[in-house]
Order: C-alpha cells, then sequence, then structure tokens
C-alpha cells in the first residue's frame, strides 16, 4: 500500500486530468477557429466566468467576501484552475478584444517565447536564493530577474537554432 502511496505522491498520474483537459482545450480551439464568429458571445460570457473565477479564487479576495481561509487554500484546485484559465485563453485566441490585445501584447510574447526555458531555470534560482538570506521580496525579484536573463540566453543559443530544424519524414520505424 506504501509503494502504491509513494508511486502516486511522485509521479506525473494526478496531472493526467489537466494534460487532457488541454487537449480539449486545442480541439476546441481548432472547432472554433474554423467558424470565425459564431461562438464569440458565448467565448466572451466564458472568458467572464474564468476571469471572475481566477479573482475569486484567490484567497484575500476570499476571504473579504465570504470567510476567511488561509493564503494556500485553494492551492491544489489544479483542474478548476485549468478549467477557468481555458476559458480564458479560448476568448483570448478566438475573438478580438481586450484579451486579446492583452494576450498579444509584446510583454507576454517575449514571456511565451522563453517560458520553457524560464520553466526549467527558475528553479535553479528559487533554491540557490533561498540559500542567501534575502528577505521575500528580494528574493522573488531577484529570482525573475536572473531566470528571465539566463532564459533569454537559452533561448537564443539553443531553443531557437533547433527550431529551425528540419525533420525529414519516413515511413520506417526506427
Amino acid at each position: 500500500m506504501q509503494l502504491a502511496k509513494a508511486f502516486f505522491q511522485n509521479s506525473l498520474l494526478p496531472y493526467l486530468p489537466i494534460f487532457l483537459i488541454g487537449n480539449l482545450c486545442a480541439l476546441i480551439h481548432v472547432k472554433i477557429s474554423s467558424e470565425k464568429g459564431r461562438f464569440e458571445s458565448l467565448l466572451k460570457i466564458l472568458s467572464i466566468i474564468g476571469i471572475l473565477g481566477i479573482v475569486l479564487l484567490t484567497p484575500k479576495v476570499f476571504s473579504s467576501l465570504f470567510y476567511e481561509v488561509h493564503n494556500t487554500h485553494f492551492q491544489k484546485q489544479f483542474i478548476l484552475f485549468t478549467v477557468l484559465w481555458s476559458f480564458i485563453l479560448l476568448c483570448a485566441a478566438n475573438t478580438t478584444g481586450v484579451l486579446n490585445d492583452l494576450f498579444s501584447s509584446r510583454i507576454l510574447r517575449f514571456f511565451g517565447a522563453i517560458s520553457f526555458s524560464l520553466y526549467l531555470l527558475h528553479i535553479t534560482f528559487i533554491k540557490l536564493f533561498r540559500r542567501i538570506d534575502f528577505t521575500d521580496s528580494y528574493e522573488a525579484w531577484l529570482v525573475l530577474i536572473f531566470a528571465t536573463g539566463l532564459s533569454v540566453v537559452s533561448f537564443k543559443l539553443i531553443e531557437a537554432p533547433t527550431s529551425k530544424f528540419k525533420f525529414i519524414k519516413t515511413d520506417k520505424i526506427l
């Protein structure tokens, strides 16, 4: 029993529903984008639900409106946040307006380009700066600055050049 518990705690299995929701969202996006304008009203309503849900599930906001919750109260609600963000992203990708403009902004496109490197590298800087005795606010800014800097270098030296490789299609299984 303990082996099964350890496997489940150290595996990616709990994140499978999030992955599947992402795939479903991609399929919906393909369908919606082929029928421009038909779902715009629905998408805007869903995006409002998504934004309100994200805001309401912020512990400080929830505590001030309803009852007191700990600042980590909603932290493990992965599937709920996945659905809410899916609503927002589907609207941003398939409609015109504020959300589309926001997600098309230069700063978000910049962070989108370096996001894979940033994801891989940020933990290194978190661990590094935790060894040094900074206040929490300085530590977060230093992690952001250093991880972003190294991610830009990684993107320019590794990701961008390798994304230009052309792979030959083959029917043979290697």
